[in-house]
């Protein structure tokens, strides 16, 4: 959890320097500076305004699209981000990452008590997209299983990450 008063000064930050931005540039036409806006929404808990600005924009690249998981992911819309995570792989435009993706997408479900479903992305990550495990997913496989209460699971994959890394 950030402190509100953190969360209330970006938001002041970000009103002001929003309208400069979008004159320079559309987000609509630019999709390096689509994603600022995006990620300032995401870190002032706006959800309303990120989506609208992500669906505004004619292409997105990978930044964008993390800029919305991981906005979803700590303000506590793990459903929306799993349905992203789902859009973002049939949109074809980009394909996901291990070291950020995947470390938004894991503690989100962990966080939701989705234990099964962080497993399957985690295996997904792996056989279907080819990302070799990076320490930083063994820890959110870790976390995952934890939090659920499966200890020795959980101990087994700190024991392989250790040994892969």
């Amino acid at each position: 959890m950030r402190p509100a008063g953190l969360r209330e000064h970006r938001r002041s930050d970000g009103r002001q320097v929003l309208p400069r931005l979008l004159r320079r540039e559309s987000p609509r036409t630019c999709t390096y500076v689509g994603g600022s806006p995006v990620g300032m929404y995401a870190s002032c808990g706006r959800n309303l305004g990120r989506r609208r600005m992500f669906d505004a924009m004619p292409s997105r690249n990978l930044v964008t699209w993390i800029a919305m998981l991981g906005g979803y992911a700590i303000n506590g819309g793990v459903g929306d981000a799993v349905q992203l995570f789902d859009a973002m792989q049939r949109s074809g435009q980009v394909r996901p990452d291990a070291m950020i993706t995947f470390t938004c997408l894991l503690p989100a479900c962990g966080q939701a008590g989705l234990t099964e479903q962080g497993m399957y992305y985690d295996v997904l990550k792996s056989g279907h997209h080819g990302i070799a495990p990076r320490m930083e997913n063994y820890a959110c496989v870790v976390s995952l299983l934890g939090r659920a209460g499966k200890l020795s699971r959980a101990a087994g994959v700190g024991e392989r990450g250790t040994r892969d890394s």
